[in-house]
């Protein structure tokens, strides 16, 4: 809870930013994902990435933040042998993260991004997790000027789709 204390207060102190940096968006998906090899093969999960990769003008440091968070719910929400696919749309400017989990509800996909919402408390204790994670993702978007859409069916699938500025550099 500390570290996404840190990180939200960090986010929230710093105004829009646009970065001088340049990142690779699949070089990050590729890191981050090695991070999660561990929880990955515990719960049998099919990682499935396809697109064209894509520079964005936005912090590396920013970027493994989305990336981190969208992945590790779509792991911890999802269910054993199921499948996250991640889709750099390179024409959109847009990256999509889409699991075959648990699924959120109509009613709750408005506060999933709130600090501490948590869907199903019951199961979010169990699974862990601070109820930080969407709300960092929500205001990385803010600062970096990314949309973000959710998608989701309840006991089927979710999505998030990010729809970056374009390239400035």
């Amino acid at each position: 809870i500390i570290i996404g204390m840190l990180e939200l207060s960090r986010l929230e102190s710093e105004a829009k930013n646009k970065s001088d940096e340049v990142t690779s968006l699949d070089e990050v998906i590729q890191e981050e994902l090695v991070r999660f090899d561990t929880e990955i093969a515990k719960k049998n999960i099919k990682i499935v990435t396809n697109g064209d990769n894509f520079l964005v003008n936005i912090s590396k440091e920013d970027v493994s933040s989305l990336v981190k968070n969208l992945i590790e719910n779509a792991i911890r929400y999802n269910r054993d042998g199921g499948t996250v696919y991640i889709v750099l749309d390179k024409e959109q400017n847009s990256l999509t993260v889409k699991d075959t989990g648990i699924g959120i509800a109509k009613e709750d996909q408005d506060r999933i991004f709130e600090r501490f919402y948590r869907v199903d408390k019951a199961r979010s204790r169990k699974l862990g997790g601070t109820g930080l994670g969407l709300s960092i993702v929500k205001h990385v978007c803010n600062n970096d000027g990314i949309q973000i859409k959710v998608e989701s069916e309840l006991g089927k699938e979710t999505s998030f789709i990010l729809t970056f500025p374009v390239l400035l550099s």
